[in-house]
Protein backbone atom coordinates (compact mmCIF):
# COMPACT_ATOMS: atom_id res chain seq x y z
CA UNK A 1 0.00 0.00 0.00
CA UNK A 2 0.99 3.26 -1.02
CA UNK A 3 1.11 6.06 1.91
CA UNK A 4 2.24 10.00 1.84
CA UNK A 5 3.87 11.10 4.58
CA UNK A 6 5.16 14.73 4.26
CA UNK A 7 4.71 14.91 0.80
CA UNK A 8 6.85 11.90 0.16
CA UNK A 9 5.55 8.75 -0.69
CA UNK A 10 6.56 5.33 0.79
CA UNK A 11 5.69 1.90 0.69
CA UNK A 12 4.01 1.07 4.05
CA UNK A 13 5.96 -2.38 5.12
CA UNK A 14 5.60 -4.37 8.22
CA UNK A 15 7.18 -3.14 11.11
CA UNK A 16 10.62 -4.83 13.05
CA UNK A 17 13.77 -4.39 14.19
CA UNK A 18 15.38 -4.04 10.83
CA UNK A 19 12.38 -1.87 9.12
CA UNK A 20 11.05 -0.01 11.78
CA UNK A 21 7.76 2.04 10.79
CA UNK A 22 7.80 5.24 9.26
CA UNK A 23 7.35 8.40 10.80
CA UNK A 24 6.72 12.03 9.99
CA UNK A 25 10.00 13.19 10.35
CA UNK A 26 11.22 10.33 7.67
CA UNK A 27 10.30 12.71 5.27
CA UNK A 28 11.00 16.54 6.07
CA UNK A 29 8.97 19.36 4.27
CA UNK A 30 11.36 21.42 2.02
CA UNK A 31 13.15 24.20 3.75
CA UNK A 32 10.91 27.96 3.89
CA UNK A 33 12.50 30.32 1.02
CA UNK A 34 11.38 33.61 0.54
CA UNK A 35 12.08 35.88 -2.82
CA UNK A 36 14.04 38.67 -2.41
CA UNK A 37 14.20 41.79 -5.36
CA UNK A 38 17.59 41.95 -7.10
CA UNK A 39 19.06 44.50 -9.53
CA UNK A 40 17.31 42.35 -12.91
CA UNK A 41 20.65 43.04 -14.70
CA UNK A 42 22.06 40.69 -12.89
CA UNK A 43 19.45 37.92 -14.76
CA UNK A 44 21.80 38.98 -17.73
CA UNK A 45 24.62 37.29 -16.64
CA UNK A 46 23.38 33.93 -16.05
CA UNK A 47 21.22 33.48 -18.86
CA UNK A 48 22.42 30.29 -20.87
CA UNK A 49 22.96 26.61 -21.17
CA UNK A 50 25.13 24.59 -19.16
CA UNK A 51 26.50 21.00 -19.41
CA UNK A 52 25.13 18.73 -16.28
CA UNK A 53 26.00 15.72 -17.93
CA UNK A 54 27.27 15.05 -21.41
CA UNK A 55 23.89 14.13 -22.50
CA UNK A 56 21.99 16.91 -20.52
CA UNK A 57 21.78 20.50 -20.71
CA UNK A 58 20.04 22.97 -18.29
CA UNK A 59 19.04 26.10 -20.12
CA UNK A 60 18.63 29.11 -18.07
CA UNK A 61 16.44 32.29 -19.71
CA UNK A 62 14.58 34.95 -19.41
CA UNK A 63 10.96 36.14 -20.45
CA UNK A 64 9.88 39.56 -19.44
CA UNK A 65 10.28 39.78 -15.40
CA UNK A 66 10.39 35.92 -14.79
CA UNK A 67 13.30 33.72 -15.06
CA UNK A 68 13.33 30.51 -15.58
CA UNK A 69 15.24 27.05 -15.35
CA UNK A 70 14.62 24.15 -18.48
CA UNK A 71 16.03 20.26 -18.80
CA UNK A 72 14.41 19.00 -21.73
CA UNK A 73 10.97 19.62 -21.58
CA UNK A 74 11.00 20.20 -18.00
CA UNK A 75 10.79 24.28 -17.14
CA UNK A 76 10.42 25.46 -13.69
CA UNK A 77 10.24 29.31 -12.74
CA UNK A 78 13.06 30.16 -10.24
CA UNK A 79 12.67 33.08 -7.53
CA UNK A 80 15.77 35.38 -5.75
CA UNK A 81 16.75 34.31 -2.59
CA UNK A 82 19.66 36.40 -3.14
CA UNK A 83 22.06 37.78 -5.81
CA UNK A 84 23.31 33.97 -6.80
CA UNK A 85 20.98 32.26 -5.47
CA UNK A 86 17.68 31.18 -6.52
CA UNK A 87 14.65 28.57 -5.79
CA UNK A 88 12.47 26.44 -7.63
CA UNK A 89 8.77 26.57 -5.80
CA UNK A 90 7.19 23.97 -8.03
CA UNK A 91 9.94 21.40 -6.89
CA UNK A 92 13.04 21.20 -3.79
CA UNK A 93 15.51 22.37 -5.70
CA UNK A 94 17.73 25.39 -5.98
CA UNK A 95 20.65 27.18 -7.94
CA UNK A 96 23.43 28.76 -7.02
CA UNK A 97 25.44 30.65 -9.99
CA UNK A 98 29.33 30.82 -10.36
CA UNK A 99 30.51 33.88 -11.28
CA UNK A 100 33.52 35.85 -12.59
CA UNK A 101 34.69 39.11 -11.71
CA UNK A 102 32.62 40.56 -14.45
CA UNK A 103 29.49 38.82 -12.90
CA UNK A 104 28.92 36.34 -16.04
CA UNK A 105 28.32 32.80 -14.88
CA UNK A 106 30.85 30.57 -15.74
CA UNK A 107 29.00 27.78 -13.99
CA UNK A 108 26.22 26.93 -11.97
CA UNK A 109 25.75 24.46 -9.01
CA UNK A 110 21.93 22.41 -9.28
CA UNK A 111 21.00 21.61 -5.69
CA UNK A 112 18.72 18.70 -6.08
CA UNK A 113 17.33 15.63 -4.12
CA UNK A 114 20.17 15.89 -1.51
CA UNK A 115 22.42 16.45 -4.51
CA UNK A 116 25.08 19.03 -5.74
CA UNK A 117 25.64 19.08 -9.50
CA UNK A 118 27.73 21.37 -10.63
CA UNK A 119 27.14 22.35 -14.48
CA UNK A 120 29.59 24.37 -16.77
CA UNK A 121 28.11 27.05 -18.83
CA UNK A 122 28.51 26.19 -22.54
CA UNK A 123 27.37 29.16 -23.93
Amino acid sequence: MRILIGGCSRIKAASTASNPPLTPSACLPPKQRTVIAIDSRLYEGYIGRYRLKPDSILTVMREGSHFFAQSGAERYEIFPEGEREFFCKAVDAQITFEVDGKGRAASLVLHLNGQRMRASRIN
